[in-house]
């Protein structure tokens, strides 16, 4: 022959930790995206980088911190199952540092005529 060995070659494969994606099983990949407070309560449309580029993503009013979404077949190719994985999107709201006078008069008025009363269950659970 061609004077080469034959036998099996082995590669050892290490993936480096992406600053933005993280990879999950089956081709998945998972980020995280911070929203405004106004963003989570009122809702908003929203641009997502994904591996293709940015799409755009429908935030629905009342968003929760933490809430998770997917984007169906944004993730990597999966070559055993011959499809894109999925993109999950868990979001951050971000609560502002420094407001401005206008936006504290705002929040201000708010709690005025908030009807959310977080903590009423605890106090009925510890108590009744």
């Amino acid at each position: 022959g061609s004077g080469l060995l034959k036998g099996d070659l082995y590669l050892n494969v290490t993936l480096e930790k992406h600053s933005f994606f993280e990879l999950e099983e089956n081709g998945n990949i998972s980020c995280e995206i911070p929203i405004t407070v106004t963003e989570a309560i009122l809702g908003a449309d929203i641009e997502i980088p994904t591996l293709k580029g940015s799409v755009k993503m429908k935030i629905p009013p009342g968003t929760q911190p933490e809430q998770t979404f997917r984007l169906k077949g944004k993730g990597m190719f999966n070559k055993k199952e011959n499809i894109y994985g999925e993109q999950f999107v868990k979001i951050s709201v971000i609560i502002p540092k420094i407001l401005t006078s206008r936006e504290k008069d705002l929040y201000n008025e708010l709690s005025l005529i908030e009807r959310v009363t977080p903590r009423d269950h605890i106090y009925k659970m510890i108590y009744n």
